[in-house]
């Protein structure tokens, strides 16, 4: 009877009655760990920087050895440049976007767990006189043909503007940043995308060693002002939120301003001309960062 009295009086204060825990609390491993890593190039302090000139990160997260990571957030004076979700223990990224014109940029980088539990790291960049934008190269009316046209080049580097088929874009996989395909199925028509979107159905690109992403944010502009830029702060300044994977039922005089995650480079593109098929294509013009 003793033995069995004291089982029960362990089973009451285990189950908190007592006020008394015998399980490590949720808050009692910690804040999940984030810093800036150091390196070439790498912004871990407080800096100055010129307008549209690109600001390199390295993040380093890490859980608290309980709750998994979900969160990864970072935001450029309270406006998000990168939302993104996981499920991981801990990773490293590359993070790369431009001074904005404001005369400082505070600079937010956050990782939030499973529970909640958070942690961020901060950093101010003051704009320095001048320019950083560099020079502006343009692409004219290249074509993208849609999946089923035959030998159809659906697949653009923006390295160098040239167009892929599919099979010859895998083996350049770091290269591809942007792709074309039709599905009226889903409403979305035409599509300018890239490799890391959702292309479930479309594509499968299960075997590429490296899927690039693209964002896209529509703007309002016509043919004479886009003809006309020649200011890459412009062209860095056009991209002014976390922009979509996915730029969809494309039609003529469409316009989109679009960052290259890759690289952390700006352009805009502008439609020439849609063919509404799967076997169809969709022709471009595009200005961005050298």
């Amino acid at each position: 009877m003793k033995n069995i009295a004291c089982r029960v009086l362990l089973l009451v204060a285990c189950l908190g009655i007592s006020g008394v825990s015998c399980s490590k609390s949720e808050t009692d491993a910690g804040a999940p760990t984030i810093e800036l890593v150091d390196g070439e190039n790498l912004i871990t302090n407080d800096t100055s920087a010129m307008e549209a000139s690109t600001l390199h990160f390295r993040v380093h997260c890490k859980w608290n050895g309980e709750q998994t990571l979900t969160n990864f957030i970072v935001a450029n004076n309270n406006v998000r440049v990168v939302d993104e979700g996981m499920n991981t223990n801990e990773f490293v990224r590359d993070v790369d976007f431009a001074k904005s014109g404001s005369e400082v940029d505070s600079i937010v980088f956050t990782i939030r767990d499973i529970e909640s539990g958070s942690a961020s790291k901060s950093i101010k960049v003051q704009k320095k006189a001048g320019s950083g934008g560099g020079e502006l190269k343009w692409y004219a009316n290249i074509t993208l043909d849609a999946q089923n046209a035959v030998g159809g080049k659906g697949f653009l580097s923006f390295a160098n503007g040239v167009t892929y088929t599919k099979q010859d874009a895998g083996s350049v996989s770091q290269n591809i940043n942007l792709l074309y395909y039709y599905d009226n199925s889903s409403g979305e028509a035409n599509v300018l995308s890239s490799p890391g979107a959702n292309l479930s159905g479309i594509f499968d690109l299960s075997g590429w060693s490296v899927l690039n992403t693209t964002r896209f944010i529509k703007m309002s502009i016509n043919q004479a002002q886009f003809e006309a830029i020649t200011d890459p702060v412009y062209v860095v300044n056009a991209y002014s939120i976390t922009g979509n994977r996915k730029a969809k039922n494309l039609v003529v005089g469409d316009t989109y301003s679009f960052k290259d995650e890759s690289t952390g480079k700006y352009g805009i593109f502008r439609v020439n001309e849609a063919v509404g098929q799967d076997a169809g294509k969709v022709v471009i013009t595009i200005v961005m960062q050298k």
